[in-house]
C-alpha cells in the first residue's frame, strides 16, 4: 500500500474506512487513529489490538467488551511504560 493512499485514508470520512487490512496497515504506521474508523471496527480485536500497540490511551475509543479484554488491555499498558 502506497503512503499517498494512506494518508488519504486519514482524510476520508468515518464511515468510509472500513477495510479492515488497509486499516489495520494505516493504524501500525501510525497514519490512522482508532476514533476515525467505523464502529464495526472499533469491535473488532485484531484493529483494536494494532491500535493500542500504538498508542495505549486510545484504548478509551474502543468498543464493547473489548475495553477489559486481557490481550488489549495488557498491550495497552506494555506501550505506556
Amino acid at each position: 500500500m502506497s503512503r499517498d493512499i494512506i494518508a488519504r485514508m486519514t482524510e476520508i470520512s468515518p464511515q468510509y474506512v472500513t477495510e479492515k487490512e488497509k486499516v489495520i496497515a494505516a493504524l501500525k504506521q501510525g497514519n490512522l487513529q482508532l476514533y476515525s474508523v467505523s464502529k464495526e471496527l472499533k469491535n473488532d480485536e485484531e484493529v483494536v489490538l494494532a491500535a493500542v500497540k500504538q498508542d495505549g490511551l486510545i484504548l478509551y475509543h474502543a468498543f464493547g467488551n473489548l475495553k477489559n479484554d486481557k490481550k488489549i488491555v495488557l498491550a495497552a499498558v506494555k506501550e505506556k511504560t
